[in-house]
């Protein structure tokens, strides 16, 4: 029965995320990214070539005012992570890792919230144990669009999150 639970787990873990619901990974080896039960026992073992982590994620979304015919001046795209592990672990953010579906906006910046930086096109950030943090993407741009909606992707390790936002007629 136990392994009929666990191997459920991905598929409860990873479906239908969305915005403000939270979702927990399995504990993966970072070296293979393969479960711990997965792996053999050296990564069971906490061996040092191999490292237990384990993440919590909120998917907050879009954030701002999105009025056909505007600039985007104050606007974001969030999300917060949890390390639920015992150990700390550093991830890089990007960019790149939240993609658009209208041409004219685009992601200038990453940043930590309450460090914003408007010309960081990437960064690493360290989750020490049990920590939160919460990762902004800055978006610039025009909202001359026949588009109703702006939609995002955001894709880091085995996180994908979707996310979209009602574009107001003026």
């Amino acid at each position: 029965m136990r392994h009929i639970i666990f191997l459920l787990l991905p598929v409860l873990v990873f479906s239908g995320i969305g915005k403000g619901k939270t979702y927990f990974t399995t504990n993966l080896c970072w070296h293979t990214g393969k479960t711990a039960m997965e792996e053999n026992p050296t990564c069971m073992q906490g061996n040092a070539n191999y490292y237990h982590w384990a993440f919590g994620f909120v998917g907050l979304g879009f954030k701002g005012s999105y009025v056909t015919g505007n600039a985007l001046t104050d606007n974001t795209f969030e999300v917060r992570l949890t390390n639920t592990a015992k150990q700390p672990i550093v991830w890089k953010f990007d960019t790149k890792d939240l993609q658009l579906n209208i041409e004219d906006v685009h992601v200038t910046a990453v940043y930590e919230a309450g460090m914003q930086n408007s010309t960081t096109t990437s960064i690493d950030l360290t989750f020490a144990p049990y920590s939160t943090k919460t990762i902004v993407y800055q978006l610039s741009g025009d909202l001359n669009t026949d588009q109703n909606a702006i939609k995002g992707i955001w894709k880091k390790f085995f996180f994908t999150y979707h996310d979209s936002q009602a574009i107001i007629a003026q």
